[in-house]
């Protein structure tokens, strides 16, 4: 017995590359990702994976990459003031990738997509100030059938969740991670 698994890597605005591989695969094999069993994927490759399971176009995915990029990783002479060229901050905030999140998925939980998907993230436990006491953990979001799957959560928590970097999107990481993690569905 095959099984068929899409994983498809991480990398910030580098998901173009993904998507280039993917139409020129697409090109050659029409339909080959909708006979796919899993789409997995962290970062970027896990808005990849969830978009892809949900039916947007690779097209439509670049033209997002292409036109929505730039205000995901805007940046400014003073943000790299305030947090001092990243040493006190990251270098993005997540509010434009939350937003442009929920514009893609809207109300589309996992329990929606067409196809299983594999998005891996952390779990920071319970925002505990006291660094000894963080338990931090890998949790992967899934919605294969089963008592433990996550079929209830919203693609764009998915996704904005296996997406936050520390060092690269402030605020939301460990605030929404930590706090949010664990009732997620809401």
């Amino acid at each position: 017995m095959s099984y068929r698994i899409v994983a498809l890597d991480g990398g910030g605005i580098r998901g173009l590359v993904t998507l280039g591989w993917l139409e020129r695969l697409s090109d050659r094999y029409p339909g080959w990702i909708s006979i796919a069993d899993v789409l997995a994927g962290t970062s970027t490759g896990g808005i990849l994976s969830l978009a892809l399971a949900a039916g947007i176009s690779i097209g439509d995915l670049r033209d997002l990459y292409l036109k929505r990029g730039p205000v995901i990783f805007g940046d400014s002479l003073w943000d790299d003031i305030k947090d001092v060229g990243n040493w006190n901050g990251a270098e993005y905030s997540a509010e434009p990738l939350k937003g442009v999140l929920q514009d893609v998925f809207g109300d589309r939980t996992l329990g929606d997509l067409k196809q299983r998907v594999v998005v891996p993230v952390f779990d920071l436990d319970n925002g505990s100030a006291d660094p000894q006491q963080r338990q931090w953990k890998p949790k992967i979001i899934h919605n294969f059938p089963g008592p433990d799957n996550d079929s209830d959560w919203p693609c764009w928590k998915a996704a904005l969740y296996t997406s936050l970097a520390p060092t690269f999107f402030r605020r939301w990481t460990a605030t929404l991670m930590a706090v949010c993690l664990p009732t997620a569905p809401a």
